[in-house]
């Protein structure tokens, strides 16, 4: 990401830029093909990651877990497959934590997450869907409170 700026790179970029080279690994990629079941239905467009880049890598010594929302699809708007898959990373920063914490680990080698946020609120193409996970991505930044680190990046 040296050459472009934060604001410029695409999701994808933003995340791989945000750990050690060579160390993210993404999950729930395009491969996996995870779309929202109400756009089409809509007549929108659909994303092979719905919008939402999730991996993990390492920054130093530190396993991170990265999200990274993609403001060039509906806004960076959040709805129900997007929202899972942020809840899902949450759910593997704990479940590092509780080992970490296991192993009685350096507090430099806590994980942490990180978002880089560019976003438009909840998809409203979704509604319900899209609030509720809105609702279940705030109950797992709850989860974290004390135990893992959130760091909020916006580059818009």
């Amino acid at each position: 990401m040296s050459r472009q700026s934060f604001l410029g790179a695409t999701a994808r970029e933003r995340a791989a830029g945000l750990t050690d080279a060579g160390t993210f690994q993404e999950l729930a990629g395009p491969r996996d093909r995870l779309t929202s079941p109400h756009l089409p239905v809509l007549g929108e467009a659909v994303s092979f990651d719905d919008g939402i880049v999730t991996g993990g890598g390492m920054v130093r010594q530190h396993p991170v877990f990265v999200i990274s929302q993609e403001g060039r699809f509906i806004g960076g708007a959040v709805g129900e497959v997007g929202g899972a898959k942020m809840v899902g990373i949450f759910q593997l920063a704990l479940a590092e934590y509780e080992e970490w914490k296991s192993h009685g680990a350096q507090e430099d080698c806590r994980p942490a997450v990180i978002i880089s946020f560019e976003t438009g609120g909840v998809r409203l193409h979704e509604a319900n869907a899209g609030l509720l996970a809105h609702a279940e991505v705030m109950d797992q930044i709850q989860c974290c409170r004390g135990k893992v680190p959130v760091l909020g990046l916006i580059g818009s």
